[in-house]
């Protein structure tokens, strides 16, 4: 007599969840749509675009493979790791990337692969692996259960509220010997040049990280600065890029949640702060952005502005002014001088002449040579996707504004900017206004990939 089935327990995950995503050596992350890959993006509905971050390991490395034999520009396709929930059967995968240091000349020295601390990780580590940029990485599993006391003991979780469990960036040892970032469930890429394979598991490590952590950094409880509403998704953040010293606060400035505006009564400062943020945001640097132009990820000022690219700039500008896209098919043979030189001279503080002399121009047509931007004339790479937003607005003396922005990653979340600058603006009456200048803070133009002009300048 047969007996009735029982139903069994659902099996434990077995190996590496879906945490592979498709990348290249330039931190972009592809899916593939049909037959065509696409870059991936975190816009739209999460059940989207969530599966273009979540892959398995098998799915992500036969389409690299297959990839990298038809076409050539896609030889550094690789299965890579996307650290959001990224498991090994139950164990959570914890990541130590290992960085390059500078010098006191400001040039970056090898991983000192001697300090106690390297040793120490190495001992530990399941895989380690050598990173794109002569760095390394090291793997690592974590029981979270037992993590989070041990962890939050020493500081090392994000605050509560934010997305990631532990995101640290840029952490130097107690001996200044070793700066690393320190991953774990967090909207982070991890690109292996190499590869990686599905056999390479990990085994629980929790107590040695927590150990070799408490006895190499010493690292501060931050206060949550993340605000959220239905009506606010600007996000406030205190990091050692965007407020390298503290400032003095007097008179009328006033400090809230870790972000200093100048000349506000703390009332005002209360109901208008985050409003006018968002407003200065979407007013002056939004649409400018940080792909195919570099107003904002470079440093000028009136007397330098010889490295602006004002061909890439024109169509950004000129979708700020007449709110709408700029049409090429009206302008086949180049954007006619004056209409050209009128627009830039209305945001820049430059006249025509230096326009001409920095500009790509035919003097033949009398007219500035545009190209669309597209796969013949820019890499894209991660930074180019960064979204910029203003967290600090300073009124100055002479009547110009300088506001200090923050390009956030959307590809790689973390918790701190890739870049922080600060952006002098001179408002009219009209409502008009012009950019003065641009300083990127804290030597972060390294932190960058060199800016790639859309025309190729003689």
């Amino acid at each position: 007599m047969e007996t009735s089935a029982v139903p069994l327990l659902a099996e434990k995950q077995q190996g590496y969840n879906d945490c592979f995503c498709l990348a290249q050596q330039n931190k972009m992350i592809y899916w593939r749509d049909k037959e065509k890959l696409k870059l991936a993006n975190k816009k739209g509905d999460k059940k989207d675009w969530y599966s273009h971050y979540h892959m398995t390991f098998e799915e992500a490395d036969r389409i690299a493979s297959m990839c990298r034999y038809y076409d050539e520009k896609l030889e550094t396709l690789m299965p890579s790791f996307y650290l959001e929930n990224a498991k090994y059967n139950d164990l959570f995968v914890f990541v130590i990337d290992f960085d390059k240091m500078e010098d006191k000349n400001g040039k970056k020295q090898p991983v000192d692969t001697e300090a106690p601390f390297f040793i120490d990780a190495k001992k530990i580590a399941d895989h380690t692996k050598m990173s794109t940029n002569g760095g390394y990485h090291m793997y690592l599993g974590i029981n979270k259960e037992t993590a989070t006391l041990l962890f939050d003991s020493i500081n090392l979780l994000v605050t509560s509220g934010r997305p990631s469990y532990v995101c640290k960036k840029g952490a130097i040892t107690l001996d200044k010997r070793i700066k690393v970032d320190l991953f774990c469930d967090t909207g982070r890429l991890i690109y292996e040049r190499a590869g990686w394979d599905s056999d390479w598991g990990l085994t629980d490590k929790t107590q040695e990280i927590y150990e070799l952590i408490k006895a190499n950094f010493s690292f501060e409880r931050t206060k949550d600065n993340r605000r959220s509403s239905a009506n606010n998704t600007t996000r406030q953040r205190r990091s050692t890029k965007s407020n390298p010293k503290k400032k003095n606060i007097s008179g009328k400035d006033v400090e809230y949640q870790g972000i200093v505006i100048e000349g506000k009564t703390e009332n005002e400062l209360k109901s208008e702060m985050t409003e006018e943020q968002r407003e200065m945001t979407e007013r002056c640097v939004r649409g400018i952005g940080y792909q195919g132009n570099n107003i904002l990820c470079s440093n000028w000022d009136a007397d330098h502005m010889e490295e602006l690219d004002f061909n890439g700039m024109y169509e950004y500008l000129y979708a700020m002014k007449y709110r709408k896209t700029f049409d090429s098919e009206n302008n086949p043979d180049g954007i006619p001088k004056d209409e050209f030189e009128r627009l830039i001279t209305e945001y820049l503080p430059i006249n025509r002449e230096k326009i001409q002399k920095y500009a790509a121009f035919d003097e033949k047509s009398q007219t500035y040579v545009w190209e669309q931007l597209g796969c013949s004339n820019y890499a894209p790479a991660y930074f180019g996707t960064s979204v910029p937003e203003v967290t600090h607005i300073k009124k100055n003396e002479d009547g110009t504004v300088t506001l200090t922005v923050d390009a956030v990653c959307q590809m790689i979340l973390c918790d701190d900017a890739v870049i922080t600058h600060e952006l002098t603006i001179r408002f009219y009456e009209d409502g008009s206004f012009r950019y003065l200048g641009n300083k990127i803070l804290n030597n972060g133009v390294n932190d960058i990939p060199e800016y790639q002009y859309r025309i190729n300048r003689q």
